[in-house]
């Protein structure tokens, strides 16, 4: 048996076929277990019974390939072909896919709903694509044909980024090209759509955008102040103006989310309502979990019901149950009794106690609040009262009572607001919007009265420290939010980004040329990235924009309006010098090269050079690339303090993070487990030294020159010795021989290193005083904190 699974081993990626006449029936099941315990394996017995199985003597002779095929998997592990994958919506399979058909034919067959709603992982983007792969192509009542596009939006908030992305979804899916140069964004999307209506009369349009919270956030600030000139604005007055003869817009708009699409603000407050998904209907979770274990020859009906009430409904839940089931009677079912397998309630009860079962529950359930710490925070007092109650309980009163129980967890807790009564309303909102989200029942309306819709889920929900939780996020939303003007929008600050577009607009400024705007970072995704890099944050247009990497600059160097990305000093000498006088300035995005160049530039008199360069980063930054511009989700609590910890906000290690993030957890706003962010620092940790090499050993783009590198070596080494600013200043210049020139030989910094100092403070090496001027590089010189990170990657370097 050994030799015959050995040999089949090296048929990694094959189907194998054991032909096996006069078999005892205990060797078959040995050898079957010795071959299902190879992994890797995929192979099949063929006996004597399987043959007759195949050529059913006396009877109708089947198709002969679908039986033996028939034969070899049924054979296979359960887990090799499990439909219970836990997918994204985006990339449900259809077979997977069972209910809300009601949902899914008002979205089609009306124009009432705008928004679509609920937290993440109930399913918004698996009825999304659901639409989309069964409706594209029929035909509406007017007689008009539907095209349904559905537009990923994850992290994308500005409107050219959404235009964009509309209309390369019109290009990949329907052929439709489009010339069309607006002026702005929504001029832009308004021709593109008065094209697609004059060149194809007989179709009508459903545009879906998916995970759209951050592009509904920025339209509803920007409402009060632009009104009409808002994308949306257009969008929902002039796009879906033309109607068929049933009078449905020709082109409509969805937009869905997790976060703000419930809110009727903006554009939103006259414009459809929000369609919020609730859980599956019983039938259709009971259908869920029976169908597939069905079609693998395992009979759930008996129990589907109960499997379907202990997931809440939920479609991830029960998904997740299922993966586990198998994985269960995998393990307990011998190979002889596969072909009669039903589920038990000794089943059912073994497998919803598991670990991963127990954990996606409590990460559907936190999912609702998302970007809302305060109806986290209620939520966990109120199931602080739930335990004092016998299971199943209700809870009177219950607005006081959470705000009693607040109370007594937080010390001086004053409420959400000033006035106790205004608290109370604000906590009965969120006991309301629990209702709607099927966490809760409102079971006597008059008293303030509600119970858990699920109240099974309570012991797992406190599995985890309630107490803890809710302290912590009181000490989060203390803290002051920021300011509207301050609100981070890019890895730029803001007042940096005016000064670009300022010089981006203005041919001279105080009578002198403005020739170029640089920003640099040796972290090129996040200045280059198509929706929040800096070209996106400056109103350049996707076409706008060239890849110097791909196109040759110098075909478009005349053109009026242009960002250049992977562009280093030899380009922009070369475009610069192609380009005619009094065309506004291009926008350069390098690295540490064209940095160097450009603060050489700066140096001249009878032109300007404006640079920038991302520099250190804030804990809000970081938090508003990996949360808004990825989209990811930390479903415990929130690792932004970690990331900076381990990076100090160096734009070089933030990119090494990024990529790992990429890798293992993806760019469609995943959410992302505790287990996954240990896994990623763990990465993170075996990469550093290698990536590190980089620095030394890189492109230019990357690549220190020897003097930086000496400077971080002789900062780091005194760093050691003293905290005390004064000090470290005298130990880095003046002192530095007598100091440490005997272990360290390198020469004292001095004036003369002042260029080099402002190439390493703006590629966010080293740190920059927010008291003193940018232009001025010695005196941002002060000692590193003990934990800074440069002190890793200068050991890393070595000598």
């Amino acid at each position: 048996m050994n030799r015959t699974a050995e040999y089949i081993s090296k048929f990694e990626h094959c189907i194998s076929v054991v032909l096996v006449p006069r078999l005892p029936a205990q060797v078959r099941e040995e050898l079957l277990h010795e071959l299902r315990r190879r992994s890797s394996i995929a192979a099949a017995i063929f006996d004597d019974l399987d043959l007759c199985r195949l050529l059913n003597p006396g009877g109708q002779l089947p198709n002969l390939l679908l039986g033996l095929l028939e034969i070899i998997f049924e054979q296979q592990r359960w887990r090799a072909f499990s439909p219970f994958e836990p997918q994204e919506g985006q990339h449900t399979k259809m077979e997977m896919y069972v209910g809300r058909n009601d949902e899914a034919d008002k979205l089609f067959s009306s124009a009432g709903y705008s928004r679509l709603f609920s937290g993440r992982k109930l399913g918004k983007s698996a009825l999304l694509k659901h639409v989309h792969d069964t409706q594209d192509g029929k035909k509406l009542p007017s007689g008009l044909i539907l095209r349904v596009l559905y537009v990923p939006a994850v992290g994308v908030d500005s409107e050219a980024g959404i235009v964009d992305q509309i209309e390369q979804s019109m290009r990949n899916e329907l052929s439709f090209e489009f010339s069309s140069q607006g002026a702005t964004p929504a001029a832009r999307l308004s021709q593109t759509m008065k094209r697609f209506l004059e060149e194809r009369p007989t179709e009508s349009l459903l545009i879906f955008l998916d995970e759209a919270d951050a592009f509904v956030e920025e339209q509803n600030l920007a409402y009060d102040d632009r009104r009409e000139q808002c994308l949306t604005w257009q969008m929902r007055t002039v796009i879906e103006a033309p109607k068929d003869k049933m009078d449905l817009p020709r082109v409509r708009f969805v937009f869905s989310g997790y976060r703000v699409t419930h809110r009727a603000e903006g554009a939103w407050a006259n414009w459809g309502d929000v369609l919020r998904l609730r859980p599956l209907a019983p039938h259709e979770a009971a259908a869920l979990i029976a169908g597939p274990l069905a079609r693998l020859g395992v009979d759930a009906g008996h129990e589907a019901g109960a499997i379907a009430y202990r997931c809440g409904y939920q479609p991830a839940v029960l998904i997740k149950f299922g993966q586990q089931l198998l994985e269960h009677l995998e393990g307990v079912t011998p190979a002889a009794k596969r072909d009669s397998v039903a589920i038990s309630p000794e089943h059912v009860a073994t497998v919803f106690a598991s670990q991963p079962v127990q954990q996606e529950i409590r990460t559907v359930v936190w999912n609702n609040f998302q970007g809302n710490r305060q109806g986290r925070i209620i939520f966990s007092a109120l199931l602080l009262e739930f335990s004092e109650l016998a299971p199943g309980g209700v809870v009177d009163d219950a607005a006081m009572r959470v705000l009693k129980r607040l109370q007594q967890i937080v010390p001086g807790f004053s409420g959400f607001t000033p006035e106790e009564g205004a608290s109370l309303d604000v906590i009965s909102r969120h006991l309301r919007d629990f209702v709607g989200r099927s966490l809760l029942i409102e079971s006597e309306p008059t008293t303030n009265s509600f119970q858990l819709k699920f109240p099974h889920h309570l012991p797992v929900l406190l599995q985890e420290d309630q107490t803890t939780a809710i302290q912590d996020q009181v000490s989060a939303i203390s803290v002051s939010p920021p300011r509207k003007q301050d609100r981070v929008r890019s890895l730029l600050g803001g007042a940096v980004l005016s000064d670009l577009a300022y010089a981006l607009d203005a041919t001279e400024t105080g009578g002198l040329e403005v020739a170029a705007v640089i920003v640099c970072s040796q972290w090129a995704e996040a200045i280059e990235h198509p929706t929040g890099g800096v070209a996106d944050r400056l109103g350049f247009e996707k076409g706008q924009i060239l890849d110097t990497a791909r196109v040759e600059p110098l075909q478009r160097a005349r053109e009026p309006r242009i960002a250049l990305s992977a562009a280093n000093p030899e380009v922009a000498v070369q475009v610069l010098a192609a380009r005619l006088q009094k065309l506004p300035a291009p926008l350069f995005l390098g690295g540490a090269d064209l940095l160097r160049w450009g603060l050489r530039q700066k140096s001249e008199e009878a032109r300007i050079h404006e640079v920038a360069a991302l520099g250190r980063l804030t804990a809000l930054q970081i938090q508003w690339w990996f949360e808004r511009v990825r989209g990811l989700e930390f479903t415990g609590r929130s690792r932004i303090g970690d990331i900076l910890a381990r990076t100090s906000g160096i734009p070089f290690l933030l990119g090494l993070l990024d990529r790992i993030f990429i890798t293992r957890v993806g760019l469609d706003g995943a959410n992302v487990s505790e287990r996954e962010v240990e896994e990623v620092f763990s990465s993170f940790e075996q990469s550093f030294g290698e990536t590190v090499k980089d620095l030394q050993k890189g492109g230019p783009s990357v690549r220190l020159e020897p003097r930086e590198s000496e400077l971080l070596r002789i900062i780091c080494r005194a760093s050691r010795d003293t905290d005390d600013r004064e000090a470290f200043i005298e130990a880095v210049m003046e002192g530095w021989p007598i100091l440490y020139g005997s272990e360290l030989a390198l020469p004292a910094i001095t004036a003369a290193d002042a260029a080099s100092l402002s190439v390493l403070q703006r590629l966010g090496l080293l740190p920059l005083r927010q008291d003193r001027n940018q232009a001025l590089p010695l005196e941002h010189l002060t000692p590193l904190p003990r934990q800074d990170a440069l002190f890793q990657i200068v050991e890393a370097l070595g000598a």
